[in-house]
């Protein structure tokens, strides 16, 4: 009897550890996916993945249509039908070498223009505002969705040897241009540490995340309106220049 008890047992045995190893496998995919929280993003793996070097984007900078702002239970609830990480992705480009004769010899390089929702998106990844109370995460998001509506942010993640000089520093000119043939200097910039980032093979490479900081007002039009593709154009002291670019179909 135990012999027949044990032959039934082993099939189930047989599944069950299956379905172990059918779990770990997907969650080593989501592992080697940049996976994570969610609301993390890897910029490692963002560098190294496909980006073109003009953005197409369904939809303007400020539209809404992956990031739905609800009220549940006296909470807020955000809800995105992309990961935060592939909300980085649709808004960001690789560069195009601009000065003839000369090559960036680091070509992780890139750049994300912040749209409207994923600078929303930004609040649960960096400050946890789901987990305030109703009034306080409300007033948070009402004091983003002010600043993004006079600023216009767009980040360059610049990957360079050990000194990793800021490609704002002194020499460097940066300039916002459209189709319209309107052209901005940044109202501002700043920039972070140097930091490492993993890449392929187990390997790192050094970057600086440089961030510029645009008027969304100039001359009493708002710099979105009427456009439907932007440039930026980046001219360190010591480096070739470079662009990225970005257009959307909605405006």
């Amino acid at each position: 009897m135990i012999d027949r008890l044990q032959e039934k047992l082993l099939p189930a045995r047989g599944s069950f550890l299956l379905g172990i190893a059918a779990a770990l496998l997907l969650g080593g995919m989501l592992g080697c996916s940049g996976g994570g929280s969610v609301y993390s993003t890897d910029v490692g793996y963002l560098a190294e993945r496909f980006l073109p070097s003009e953005r197409k984007v369904e939809v303007h900078p400020d539209s809404m249509r992956h990031l739905a702002i609800v009220e549940e239970d006296d909470q807020i609830k955000f809800e995105l039908d992309e990961d935060y990480q592939n909300l980085h992705t649709l808004w960001s480009s690789t560069f195009q070498v601009a000065t003839a004769g000369r090559n960036v010899h680091q070509p992780l390089t890139y750049a994300t223009l912040w749209s409207k929702e994923l600078s929303l998106a930004a609040l649960q990844a960096d400050r946890g505002v789901t987990s305030l109370t109703r009034d306080k995460a409300l007033q948070m998001i009402e004091n983003r969705k002010q600043e993004h509506a006079q600023t216009l942010q767009i980040d360059v993640y610049w990957f360079s040897g050990p000194d990793g000089t800021p490609i704002s520093g002194p020499g460097a000119q940066v300039r916002l241009s459209d189709d319209q043939g309107n052209t901005y200097r940044p109202a501002r910039d700043d920039h972070g540490p140097l930091r490492e980032a993993f890449i392929t093979g187990g390997n790192t490479a050094l970057y600086r995340r440089n961030m510029f900081f645009f008027k969304r007002k100039v001359d009493g039009r708002d710099i979105l309106d009427g456009i439907n593709e932007l440039r930026l154009s980046v001219s360190p002291a010591a480096a070739p220049r470079v662009q990225f670019e970005w257009s959307w179909e909605d405006n």
